[in-house]
């Protein structure tokens, strides 16, 4: 997914450089390096194949885009793509060495929610409990792969689209942490619900079938309407002229 949106980020930044001339070179080595990359990604290429492919494709792209000379100038787009390259790794310190486990705290944050709706929810340890079912929150349903995506996808906003100052950064950064984590955690207390006999196919369906896409929309949604609020708005029409009566 985020490679996608890098590679997208990539292909729009360079609309405004299309007029430039290409050298025959440049849409040579870059046709081929798309080309060999996709006809690789249709092959058994294995998990660091596919994890290394935003490199050739980036670069292919801002070949043909830009050429070699103006190479440079996808300096923005290059750190996104060399982060989408580490990010498994990332990922897997923070959930393998580190040890990083949200499920208690989702769990806890969950029957809270429920609480607050007015359900009779507990919650201990992984287990969120109801009157008549429980669910057990499990790493995948933690919260932390919605926050870990909606997060990179924010640093590739601030890059491609910079705010001024350091604490609307941070703030956007830390929004899609906590907007991640709470749209989970609302998805969690839904799924609880529907644990209950009767539910089955309701439960299946919001837990691992289109339904749970849906938050994913609902949680780029909430994030992607809080940073049109923070982007400074820039008005550019006439200004009225004041006729003296």
């Amino acid at each position: 997914m985020m490679g996608a949106v890098a590679l997208v980020a990539i292909a729009w930044s360079a609309a405004d450089r299309l007029e430039k001339e290409i050298d025959a070179a440049s849409i040579l080595v870059g046709t081929t390096l798309l080309a060999f990359t996709l006809w690789r990604l249709q092959e058994p290429a294995g998990a660091l194949a596919a994890g290394l492919a935003p490199v050739p494709l980036g670069l292919g792209l801002a070949l043909l885009f830009g050429g070699w000379r103006r190479l440079r100038e996808f300096w923005r787009e290059g750190i996104i793509v060399a982060g989408l390259t580490v990010s498994p790794f990332v990922e897997t310190v923070v959930l393998e060495l580190l040890g990083l486990d949200l499920s208690p705290g989702t769990a806890q944050f969950t029957a809270g929610l429920l609480r607050v709706a007015g359900w009779n929810a507990s919650a201990h340890d992984v287990i969120v409990s109801l009157p008549d079912a429980w669910i057990v929150v499990s790493q995948g349903c933690s919260g932390l792969k919605t926050m870990y995506f909606l997060v990179g996808f924010s640093i590739v906003l601030l890059l491609l689209y910079p705010l001024p100052g350091t604490r609307r950064k941070l703030v956007v950064i830390g929004s899609a942490a906590m907007i991640g984590y709470v749209v989970n955690a609302v998805r969690v207390a839904i799924l609880a619900l529907l644990a209950a006999p009767g539910h089955e196919e309701a439960f299946h369906f919001w837990h691992i079938k289109q339904g749970a896409m849906v938050f994913e929309i609902i949680a780029m949604a909430v994030f992607l309407a809080l940073v049109y609020l923070i982007m400074p708005t820039r008005r550019t029409g006439p200004k009225e002229k004041v006729v003296p009566q």
